[in-house]
Order: C-alpha cells, then sequence, then structure tokens
C-alpha cells in the first residue's frame, strides 16, 4: 500500500510522486513510505492498546488511507514542512484518522447489543 505513494506518478510521467511531492529532499536522499509499514501496523496496534481497544483487530481501508493523508498533508511540503516523517508524527496521523473514535464507539455498540 504504501509503496505506492513512492511509485504512481502525478501527473504520469511527470517523475512527480506522492512521496517526492510532499517530502522532496527526503525522497531524493532515498526515503520512502514503504519503509514505515510494518512500524505502521505495531503502531496501530499500540494505539490500541493505549486506549483499551481490545479484541480482533480489524482495519479498514479508509482509516490507513486517512493516515497517510494525515502524514502527508501535516507534515509534509504543504504543511509543517518535516524533513521527513518520526514515529511520533505517523501516531498522530492515526489519531487523526478517525480510527480510535471509530474503534471506541463500535465497541460501545457491541455492549449496548447484547
Amino acid at each position: 500500500m504504501l509503496q505506492s505513494y513512492d511509485e504512481a506518478e502525478s501527473p504520469v510521467d511527470s517523475g512527480w510522486f506522492f512521496t517526492r511531492y510532499f517530502f522532496p529532499d527526503a525522497f531524493d536522499a532515498g526515503n520512502r513510505l514503504e519503509g514505515f509499514a510494518n512500524d505502521l501496523f505495531s503502531l496501530f496496534l499500540e494505539i490500541r492498546q493505549e486506549f483499551g481497544i481490545k479484541g480482533k483487530i480489524e482495519l479498514p481501508m479508509e482509516f490507513i488511507v486517512f493516515t497517510i493523508e494525515n502524514a502527508l498533508k501535516i507534515f509534509g511540503a504543504n504543511g509543517q514542512m518535516r524533513e521527513w516523517l518520526s514515529m511520533d508524527q505517523w501516531k498522530e496521523a492515526i489519531k487523526r484518522s478517525g480510527y480510535i473514535d471509530s474503534e471506541i464507539f463500535m465497541a460501545i455498540a457491541k455492549r449496548k447489543g447484547t
């Protein structure tokens, strides 16, 4: 999934990739979002524990995409202009994605349904 942001040109045949657009110096230095794949999943698990969310993890694609968009837009060239992403920034992007609110709401709904 993250690899797509590193390799999908926009516009086509322009030489510009999403990662390069938002983090041009880091991209030129060889940094790629793909390198965060395992750590990002681990952060979702960590945040679930932090908020006391138990049970089987279900990670809808919309929250992954929202997380990536948050990271790019908030911390990239059009936002805070960070050189590259840190784990704390990814964690903030997850929290802003709405994932935690959704999981808490679903847990409450399941309890009321029993």
